[in-house]
């Protein structure tokens, strides 16, 4: 956690909103239970290789669903 986190997603979101670009929020919206699981983080926002291989597929799920609704898949 952050202090500015907050801060900072409002900051990329409205950057990404004028460029017309998606943006997924995964401490917000889309935060789950791995969110909380410090065992699967390096450090306080880099997960760890455990980490990495339970978000990835949700990632590319996502990411699948953003590109299929933009008509770029």
């Amino acid at each position: 956690w952050s202090p500015n986190l907050e801060r900072n997603q409002k900051i990329l979101k409205d950057i990404a909103e004028e460029r017309g670009i998606p943006y997924i929020n995964y401490n917000g919206e889309k935060a789950s239970p791995l969110n909380y699981d410090k065992n699967l983080f390096r450090d306080w926002t880099h997960l760890n290789k455990e980490g990495a291989e339970i978000f990835s597929p949700r990632f590319a799920a996502d990411l699948k669903e953003i590109l299929r609704k933009k008509g770029w898949l």
